[in-house]
């Protein structure tokens, strides 16, 4: 299927592919679950699942159409098993390892966070005041135009905003995004912008939790508004340096091409199909690649209150400040841009991803410090959407199997 085909496909009634999100865990919300359980019919009759991880985690990979994949388990702030399968290409046999960069779409709403609140902590930001105070624009629910949206709003998904799929496709080209953030936060919450629409506003600010990845191509924009830097280079300066992040960065366009995995999509007939990524005018919601080792370091860093290895990229309090449940008359699972969800009976706070060609997960137990990333080149979560769900079954069961993994370390 062609990659426009295909795109389409997805938007139709599902989400904006780039960055599709899960819903947290429970299902409730229409989305994919994230911590949906082992299926037990899953192996062909006959066929026993081996009891070696690293073999167990081929074993999945192999019969559902997973091209590559690399893992870390953490626990006690140290890597205690990392595996990394298959093929970031499968055509030039070119094998996963620790620097294979992946797009992990979703979890990008994790990386812009930091340099918003690295203004915040030094007084330029004030989650709480009307974005409209540091924008050159307003940004008005046209239901409410009395009640202001807050960062604070944008970053727990209770702003009012929401996607409109057909707009956010119109955004979206292989290669470097065609729009600034600039120019697509005004026009898409400017009433008379080229991508305006009713569509784009929903509930009463503040008064309902809808996951929305449109607000946080305006978070993204607020990072350079307040600072009058691109986000690129403030991202580079607040985190990717200090934590010695070296092969990330903000889109596919801007890393050597041999290191990035190619996406693919699969089914049982056809086996693997390379997939185009896509650049994002909203990229801040979805448009960061990162490899194994990278993001390790990142989630080290948040877990351990901000700082790693002597550089601190958030105040401690800040950093305790973002597990904190935001809105929990609301939705009581959403911290800071990250949310809680559950697997294999244990408290988990994190995020994941979904993109034409990836599909990733990132989270910790709070109470004990283990933690978990799964990255893959695979469209296991967008193909689920769809209906589709063999890819994606079998990431949950590895990632079940990772979570028992860990408790027996």
């Amino acid at each position: 299927m062609a990659p426009r085909a295909y795109l389409a496909l997805c938007l139709a009634g599902l989400g904006a592919a780039g960055c599709l999100e899960d819903d947290g865990g429970s299902g409730a919300d229409g989305g994919l679950r994230f911590d949906a359980g082992p299926d037990a019919a899953h192996a062909d009759a006959g066929d026993t699942p081996p009891e070696a991880l690293d073999d167990y985690v081929r074993w999945e990979m192999e019969r559902h159409g997973i091209a590559g994949l690399a893992a870390v388990i953490v626990k006690d702030d140290a890597p205690v098993w990392t595996g990394t399968f298959g093929f970031a290409n499968v055509e030039d046999a070119i094998a996963v390892d620790g620097d294979t960069l992946f797009a992990v779409a979703s979890i990008s709403k994790t990386i812009v966070t930091v340099p918003l609140l690295r203004l915040v902590e030094d007084g330029m930001l004030d989650l709480d005041a009307p974005v409209d105070d540091y924008l050159p624009f307003a940004v008005r629910h046209p239901g409410f135009p009395d009640v202001p949206v807050t960062a604070r709003m944008l970053l727990t998904h209770t702003s009012g905003l929401e996607d409109d799929f057909a707009t956010l496709a119109m955004v979206m080209n292989p290669g470097a995004p065609t729009m600034t953030l600039a120019e697509f936060s005004e026009a898409y919450v400017t009433p008379g912008g080229e991508l305006y629409a009713e569509a784009n506003w929903g509930a009463r600010p503040g008064t309902e939790w809808s996951y929305c990845n449109a607000a946080f191509g305006l978070v993204g924009y607020l990072v350079e508004a307040v600072s009058g830097e691109p986000l690129p280079d403030r991202t580079r300066v607040d985190l990717l340096e200090p934590l010695a992040m070296t092969s990330s960065a903000w889109s596919y366009t801007d890393v050597p091409p041999d290191q990035l995995a190619v996406g693919y999509t699969w089914n049982a007939r056809t086996g693997f199909t390379p997939v185009e990524y896509e650049g994002l005018a909203y990229y801040p919601a979805g448009g960061f690649v990162t490899s194994l080792n990278d993001l390790t370091r990142f989630l080290r860093a948040f877990m351990r209150y901000g700082e790693l290895d002597g550089e601190r990229v958030l105040e401690e309090a800040t950093a305790t400040a973002m597990r904190e449940r935001q809105v929990p008359d609301v939705y009581d699972r959403q911290a800071l841009t990250w949310r809680y969800t559950t697997r294999g009976g244990h408290t988990y706070l994190g995020h994941s991803g979904a993109t034409l060609g990836g599909s990733a997960n990132m989270m910790f137990r709070p109470d004990d410090g283990t933690a978990i990333i799964v990255l893959t080149n695979s469209d296991a979560y967008v193909l689920a959407r769809l209906g589709l769900t063999e890819s994606s079954d079998a990431l949950g069961r590895i990632l079940d199997r990772l979570d028992a993994e860990a408790d027996g370390i």
